[in-house]
């Protein structure tokens, strides 16, 4: 075959995979390229699909924006995307749950591009890249980190409220049982975003921590998620944000059949892509 047919065959066939691939995406993962209506007034939990990793963004009624984690550094672009799409340029809270990754990986980008209100990270240290350039682009932003800590209230206004009911102890060899379990209550309905706490941390948490949709921690991971803190939960929906054939076995059986047998709901990032949860103050709207 003369080498320019060949050529032409090769670019054709490329551009065939790329528009393939790209309808795939879309078809699994539409929030990422189609703009939500947030102009409803209702309350928002997005759990974004970016793999092996957490990123929930929350709109609130007044369309104030809180976004717990922020996935991995190479997932950014799908993150920027959405919120870009949603019309979304500031961040008026921003909470680190704990310093790993997986949940911190794009957070400095993030602060670099975008507005940020507030920022709220428990006093969990790393000596990590990631961590050292985020508190760059923190102080570069002339950003103050507030604490995210056991009884620290962020709101508290007018039916809606968030409050971290952990973490009350920190251990900075242990980073998951130092994750914020942050509470955000929209008049008779509840989100629970938990990070990668797992039983041991659990074990620690005082407060009332029932709602209706509960961020299951540590990706549905066996060392988490407790029969005793389900229990404090008691969730109607639940959601897993993890990779596709990740290599830990997320979500692992154990917890899914807990949730079953409690007669929850699950949704799972892996299985349906980016997870959108409403509220209208009385009832949970899927």
């Amino acid at each position: 075959m003369h080498k320019r047919h060949l050529h032409k065959i090769i670019i054709l066939t490329a551009i065939i995979l790329i528009t393939l691939f790209g309808a795939y995406n879309e078809k699994i993962n539409p929030h990422f390229s189609e703009r939500i209506d947030f102009t409803d007034g209702l309350f928002y939990s997005c759990h974004l699909d970016v793999g092996q990793g957490d990123c929930s963004v929350v709109k609130l009624p007044d369309n104030r924006i809180i976004m717990i984690d922020t996935g991995l550094e190479d997932t950014f672009s799908k993150t920027e995307i959405f919120l870009k799409k949603n019309g979304i340029d500031k961040i008026d809270y921003l909470v680190a749950s704990h310093p790993h990754s997986d949940h911190i990986g794009s957070m400095a980008k993030i602060v670099k591009n975008f507005e940020v209100g507030e920022i709220y990270m428990p006093k969990a240290t790393s000596n990590t890249v990631l961590y050292e350039n985020l508190l760059l682009a923190i102080k570069e932003k002339g950003l103050k980190i507030k604490t995210a800590a056991a009884g620290v209230s962020m709101i508290s206004e007018n039916g809606l409220t968030a409050y971290f009911a952990a973490p009350s102890v920190i251990d900075n060899d242990d980073h998951n049982n130092c994750s914020s379990i942050l509470l955000i209550k929209y008049k008779n309905t509840g989100f629970l975003y938990t990070g990668d706490s797992e039983e041991k941390e659990e074990k620690t948490v005082t407060a009332d921590i029932s709602a209706d949709v509960l961020k299951v921690a540590h990706h549905g991971s066996r060392t988490s998620n407790s029969d005793k803190f389900l229990d404090k939960v008691n969730p109607k929906y639940a959601v897993i944000s993890c990779g596709a054939d990740n290599s830990y076995g997320h979500p692992h059986y154990e917890v899914l059949k807990k949730l079953k047998d409690r007669n929850c709901k699950i949704f799972r990032t892996d299985e349906t892509g980016t997870v959108i949860i409403k509220s209208n103050g009385e009832k949970i709207l899927e």
